[in-house]
């Protein structure tokens, strides 16, 4: 079985309200954010062998603290239509992985990327997973080749959510924890 692994990007830094939507890098949260979504991929045994990312700064970012936490060895692969895509575009860049891949990582932004994995969850019924900043999904697919993915294919493996911000209490509800 494959894994196809489906990130937003961080908490980015909008100190600077001159910069371009594109330039904007990771806040403190968005990098600690992302070097935890690092060993949680270590810890759960899901290091991706490929990172395709959005080529905006905090995507990128996000991208290489990930790498570098699981010690990825292989360069990032920028993809332009990440940045303002739609599900097509990230299942393009699903098709066109290389044959040898097993575990990708995508990383990009909302809407799309939880768009894309509500379209794997549930074959397009609806978006049943949220995605805050740094979220991250994983699906396993079955061996085919990337080239004839099909997002109905897939089975929901993991979901991670960063913690709540700073104010925020987790309180338990039965097994599912809530926002108070």
């Amino acid at each position: 079985m494959k894994t196809i692994q489906l990130m937003r990007h961080g908490k980015s830094d909008w100190s600077n309200p001159a910069a371009h939507d594109t330039d904007r890098p990771l806040s403190k949260r968005g990098i600690k954010d992302a070097v935890r979504k690092g060993r949680t991929l270590v810890r759960f045994g899901r290091v991706p062998d490929w990172i395709v990312s959005s080529p905006t700064l905090r995507a990128m970012q996000t991208a290489e603290i990930v790498a570098e936490e699981c010690r990825l060895l292989r360069p990032l692969v920028i993809d332009e239509p990440l940045y303002q895509g739609e599900t097509g575009d990230v299942l393009r860049a699903i098709r066109h992985l290389p044959g040898e891949i097993e575990r990708p990582l995508i990383v990009g932004h909302n809407p799309t990327i939880e768009e894309t994995a509500g379209l794997l969850l549930s074959g397009g019924r609806g978006n049943a997973i949220k995605f805050p900043t740094a979220a991250l999904v994983c699906f396993l697919y079955d061996s085919t080749p990337w080239g004839s993915f099909d997002p109905g294919g897939c089975t929901l493996l993991l979901v991670s959510h960063p913690p709540p911000p700073q104010g925020y209490r987790v309180i338990s509800c039965g097994s599912r924890p809530s926002w108070n």
